[in-house]
């Protein structure tokens, strides 16, 4: 028989959980994509692991650098329109 738990969870609970879940779907979706997630065969636990470890910083890595460009590139709109 498998192992089951009652516990008493509310339902704020459960939505953050969820939505904990779809920001991790999220992440794995934009790896496989843009850096290579979808390509790894990897057959065991340990392969993965190690292969999830270079692939997720990789990610906040190309996040940042968006940010900041995004941000510069609206620092300079901003500063072209304030001249005219």
């Amino acid at each position: 028989m498998p192992y089951t738990f009652l516990v008493k969870v509310t339902l704020a609970e459960l939505s953050r959980v969820a939505g904990l879940h779809w920001m991790i779907e999220t992440c794995f979706g934009t790896t496989k994509g843009r850096l290579g997630h979808g390509h790894s065969e990897a057959l065991c636990w340990d392969g993965w692991y190690c292969h999830m470890a270079l692939c997720m910083p990789g990610l906040a890595l190309f996040a940042r650098q968006r940010a900041t460009l995004v941000c510069v590139v609206n620092w300079r709109i901003e500063r072209t329109e304030a001249k005219r």
